[in-house]
């Protein structure tokens, strides 16, 4: 038998280093990390590494001079390409250093927590076009709800190693998605439909608590009157156990048959945007509008120039544009 006192869960190695649960499943990839072989930690329903090894690797990331692009990516949650490109822009800095004999390039982090600070819009963007809370190969969302005979309400979530299970009610015991689906017979309450994206500007945002009644009967309305193509669920730090809250991110939308209990909890909690209850109808808006400008051809294609250079659409860049210019202006905003 494993003493496991001589080793680190999943969990527990990503929490030492810092990093997410993929991000160790990464460096596994990559030979960073060596777990015991299957058969010593399957029955613990987690990988097992020893401590010296990753208290070694702890201590080389320490002694480094910051992050390598690939890691400053993920940070960012952007692609290394589009990283590199604001590293020869000047727009994040960087400095040369040595790594396995060869000559690479490391970004502090404090540039890229300011980066991160100053593009706050662009890289929430980047991570709505992502949408990692949808699995369109298997058509399920984070949290949605699956029910059976014997299970009353399941929720799909994804365990320590990013696998899809359920969270079984009001037991709360965890299972695989396999497991959910065969031996319990689990079925989804309503199906996710992708649709078509909307072309009102801006969303609106809402924080909810995790694991509230609320927050999961307003979730079953959210994926069963809204396509997911105009809907974004923040689940990047959701484990259980740790996320406190989920961020939701909608369109202008109304939703239908809400009780006024549930009305007033979305009310509460709403973070940008604005929330009107009229009857059992709430109506969520972002605080975006439309503004129609007249300008020359030249300044239109500078503008189209702009956004190319920059992955972005041309309303984000005459967006920071107006912002940066009343910032001056009032040096305030």
């Amino acid at each position: 038998m494993t003493d496991q006192n001589n080793f680190y869960t999943t969990k527990e190695t990503a929490a030492i280093l810092g990093k997410t649960v993929p991000t160790i499943y990464k460096y596994i990839r990559e030979g960073k990390l060596t777990p015991l072989p299957d058969h010593k930690w399957r029955m613990q329903a987690t990988r097992l590494f020893p401590k010296e090894q990753v208290e070694e690797l702890k201590e080389k990331q320490e002694k480094k001079l910051g992050f390598t692009t690939t890691e400053a990516a993920d940070f960012l949650g952007i692609t290394r390409s589009t990283l590199l490109r604001f590293v020869k822009e000047e727009k994040i800095p960087s400095m040369k250093g040595t790594l396995r004999g060869r000559e690479v390039s490391y970004i502090a982090e404090v540039d890229l927590q300011q980066f991160a600070t100053e593009n706050k819009t662009y890289l929430e963007q980047k991570r709505i076009q992502k949408r990692d809370y949808y699995d369109k190969k298997l058509n399920i969302a984070y949290y949605q709800r699956y029910s059976s005979e014997s299970i009353e309400d399941a929720r799909l979530v994804w365990d320590e190693n990013g696998e899809w299970s359920f969270l079984l009610y009001p037991s709360r015991q965890l299972v695989s998605y396999n497991e959910g689906i065969y031996k319990h017979d689990l079925h989804p309450a309503y199906q996710v439909t992708y649709g078509k994206n909307m072309t009102t500007p801006g969303f609106a945002k809402i924080t909810l608590p995790y694991d509230h009644p609320f927050t999961m009967q307003f979730m079953d309305i959210l994926y069963q009157q809204c396509d997911l193509s105009n809907i974004y669920v923040d689940v990047h730090s959701a484990s259980l156990g740790k996320q406190s809250a989920i961020d939701i991110m909608v369109k202008n939308s109304i939703f239908e048959s809400v009780d006024e209990g549930l009305s007033r909890f979305v009310e509460l909690h709403i973070v940008e945007g604005s929330v009107q209850i009229i009857g059992d109808r709430i109506k969520i808006e972002s605080n975006e509008e439309i503004l129609t400008l007249h300008v020359e051809k030249s300044l239109k294609e500078q503008l189209k120039k702009a956004a190319e250079d920059q992955d972005t659409s041309m309303q984000e860049i005459a967006n920071q544009i107006l912002i940066k210019h009343f910032k001056e202006m009032n040096n305030v905003y």
